[in-house]
């Protein structure tokens, strides 16, 4: 062929350095129940680099009003909310070093409400008698029927 013009291609070529940089490491606690009305100390581990600084450790989840003395330490107080009796609340404890890596590890407290709850209020008479009955559900989660025997009454 006459007139067809090859080109010479140059040759490219680029490196990457790739550094692994060591991150935290975190564990939460166990998962638990805890009774409302009441409260739960949070606690957890985490463990980084020695060759970088950590930034900061904090709880997620919850209300923040909740938090004593707030949700940046390591072992805070939570103090459960009505609203929350009943549930199955998640936290999370997040470490991020200065280095731009975090790690996470989660922790889930079952509230249960503590309910007791007596007969209503009673009329009885002079040298009668009179049966008390009660209930009461809590942490073991069994609801326990409570009853007292006859009374008399002078």
């Amino acid at each position: 062929m006459t007139g067809v013009q090859t080109c010479a291609l140059p040759i490219f070529s680029d490196t990457t350095v790739l550094l692994i940089l060591t991150a935290p490491e975190v564990t939460a606690m166990p998962d638990q129940s805890a009774c409302y009305p009441g409260f739960v100390f949070l606690s957890g581990t985490s463990t980084g680099s020695t060759n970088s600084r950590r930034i900061f450790d904090h709880w997620s989840g919850g209300n923040d009003q909740q938090f004593t003395p707030d949700r940046f330490q390591v072992r805070p107080k939570y103090d459960f909310d009505a609203a929350e009796a009943g549930a199955d609340l998640e936290f999370w404890l997040v470490a991020t070093e200065n280095n731009g890596c975090s790690d996470s590890d989660n922790v889930i407290i079952h509230v249960v409400p503590t309910v007791v709850d007596a007969v209503p209020d009673l009329r009885v008479c002079e040298r009668g008698f009179v049966q008390l009955d009660g209930y009461y559900s809590g942490l073991d989660r069994k609801s326990t029927r409570l009853n007292s025997s006859h009374i008399p009454l002078s």
